[in-house]
């Protein structure tokens, strides 16, 4: 009698196992793994840790993409120089999408298209582990932070062909005192003409 009972919730149990496996397998089909760690760095342009910030949306069904503001935490590989950016990602998790929250550490393998990056889950991005930190320290060595250009150097133009010489540059003056000197002698003989 208990035989029978269980026998149908097992047969449940299992058919209900098996849809979700089966509801699973075309989102995991969708994002396969694109290799382990070090084929991965290599195929990536840029690999950095982050944090997670505001996101929009952008595009139609079709093409739909989710725009992600990372504050850049430490950079492992790739030209990034600001310590904001732009990350790009399909819309959805369904769709390898980044699934998690503002506010949350991710380590990005990032492909870069002029100026834009753009991650899927199956590249490796992830959540930040001390795992993962450490397999790609061992594959690209130590991070450095970010850090923005430097500003223009000013360039200064000489105007004059030649180099002025002393002589040329201190007449002037010397001018200016012979007709100071001359005036107050004149002012003296003066005075001592008018004395009389």
């Amino acid at each position: 009698m208990i035989r029978r009972l269980l026998l149908p919730v097992a047969a449940a149990l299992l058919a209900a196992t098996g849809l979700v496996t089966l509801g699973a397998g075309p989102a995991a089909a969708r994002c396969p793994s694109l290799g382990g760690p070090s084929a991965l760095a290599k195929r990536a342009t840029d690999v950095f840790t982050g944090e997670l910030g505001d996101h929009r949306r952008q595009g139609g069904k079709k093409d739909r993409r989710t725009i992600w503001q990372v504050d850049v935490d430490q950079i492992y590989k790739g030209s990034i120089a600001d310590t904001s950016v732009e990350v790009s990602a399909p819309a959805s998790a369904v769709d390898c999408g980044l699934t998690g929250t503002s506010g949350d550490d991710y380590l990005f393998f990032a492909q870069r298209d002029g100026d834009q990056l753009t991650v899927i889950r199956g590249d490796g991005t992830g959540p930040v582990t001390a795992k993962n930190v450490a397999k790609v320290e061992d594959m690209l060595g130590s991070p450095h932070s970010p850090t923005p250009p430097a500003p223009p150097q000013a360039t200064f133009t000489l105007v004059a062909k030649d180099a002025v010489d002393l002589q040329r540059l201190a007449a002037p003056g010397v001018a200016l005192v012979v007709v100071g000197l001359l005036g107050l002698a004149l002012a003296s003989w003066r005075g001592r003409r008018a004395a009389e």
